[in-house]
């Protein structure tokens, strides 16, 4: 395939071209289903998607960051954490899971959206 690898012809298989890939919202089922094999595996996301049929490991972890995650904080942020980002923007930059780690309950991705 030209220039690219078979481990980047592989990757891409998996992750994008597959026609086995579920591509439509996400079930009430499948959302009990990942929270379950998420209290059973943790975040080995690879093995959770080979027991969700037509899920990639990417779908899983990101499903999970995004919508399922209950340590997540999912309301408006407050003061202190706006305070808080704006510190640790002005030490760390862009590095947005570096900021996310000191805030508590966010995401780097709810973190960079904010700023």
């Amino acid at each position: 395939m030209g220039s690219r690898t078979g481990q980047q012809c592989a990757q891409r298989w998996r992750h994008k071209v597959n026609p086995n890939i579920k591509r439509e919202k996400w079930t009430e089922e499948e959302d009990e289903r990942l929270l379950e094999l998420v209290g059973v595996h943790g975040n080995a996301w690879a093995e959770i998607s080979r027991q969700l049929e037509g899920r990639t490991d990417q779908q899983c972890m990101g499903r999970w960051r995004r919508h399922l995650d209950p340590g997540i904080k999912r309301v408006s942020w407050a003061a202190p954490e706006d305070a808080a980002l704006a510190s640790l923007h002005a030490r760390h930059g862009s590095h947005w899971s570096a900021i996310a780690k000191s805030i508590d309950g966010r995401t780097a991705q709810q973190c960079r959206a904010r700023w």
